[in-house]
């Protein structure tokens, strides 16, 4: 087994002990992918309210793509080897940024306010 494998082993995965003995590195990928995880479910959940809220209407079904890819990034976020996970976590961002960029067009000022605040939050 490799060292780090051995750094992600079952207690480390259930946040037992061996949790101090991952880098800063492994808690901020694991971070991030529970992080993925919740966005998944707010980007599956509810898709119309997301568009609606930052002026995204008719994409409600990329919205959705965006929670699959989000739940690709957290389980890769989650294994051993995180580094390839976190930067497709990066590229899908720029995606997220791109599409969301969009939503500064729509005609309803609270839209367009609401899309700033979330570019701003990316």
């Amino acid at each position: 087994m490799t060292q780090k494998a051995e750094a992600m082993d079952a207690a480390t995965l259930s946040g037992g002990p061996a949790d101090r003995s991952m880098t800063w590195g492994v808690r901020a990928a694991r971070l991030m992918g529970w992080a993925s995880f919740g966005l998944a479910a707010a980007f599956v959940a509810a898709p119309g309210r997301i568009a609606r809220t930052f002026g995204l209407e008719g994409k409600e079904n990329l919205i959705r793509a965006f929670g699959a890819q989000e739940v690709v990034a957290g389980i890769g976020a989650l294994s051993v080897d995180s580094t390839p996970a976190m930067w497709g976590r990066a590229a899908g961002d720029v995606v997220h940024i791109g599409t969301l960029a969009t939503g500064l067009r729509a005609s309803d000022p609270d839209q367009r306010r609401n899309t700033a605040i979330g570019l701003g939050a990316l």
